[in-house]
């Protein structure tokens, strides 16, 4: 799965089930230790962790997005990595609470926790003035 916005796409990596169990295994980072031991787990109420590459899609000279080092206009103040750890953060916080829905009106569908979270497995930056332009 790939999505595409003006900032740049995020890449879900898929694995297929079986994969991995909910045996605890070594990784080379807590990422993948969080991967290895909970990807795909029997439990329904555990919480499952999908991989996510964050891609940040600049123009030719690479700019008018994130880089390694700032945000494409200039400020230093916040980076590609930060960008992407910030979102990743934001999705799981606003995942973690649930909230009853509010349509239709009288609505009494029970509120069910969401049993995923992500985890930021890697940020690329990529230099390419057609793939930019498609993405403003």
């Amino acid at each position: 799965m790939l999505l595409l916005n003006s900032l740049g796409s995020v890449s879900i990596i898929a694995q297929y089930p079986g994969s991995f169990s909910c045996a605890s295994l070594p990784g080379d980072t807590l990422s993948e230790n969080i991967l290895r031991e909970n990807a795909f787990c029997d439990e329904p109420n555990k919480i499952k962790y999908i991989a996510v590459n964050y891609h940040f899609i600049q123009n030719e000279n690479g700019g008018e997005n994130f880089s390694e080092t700032e945000d494409g206009h200039g400020n230093s103040g916040i980076n590609g990595y930060e960008w992407a750890a910030m979102m990743i953060g934001q999705t799981n916080d606003q995942m973690s609470k649930n909230h009853k829905m509010w349509r239709p009106s009288g609505n009494s569908t029970e509120v069910l926790p969401i049993p995923y979270r992500l985890v930021l497995k890697d940020v690329f930056f990529h230099e390419h003035a057609v793939y930019h332009n498609m993405s403003m």
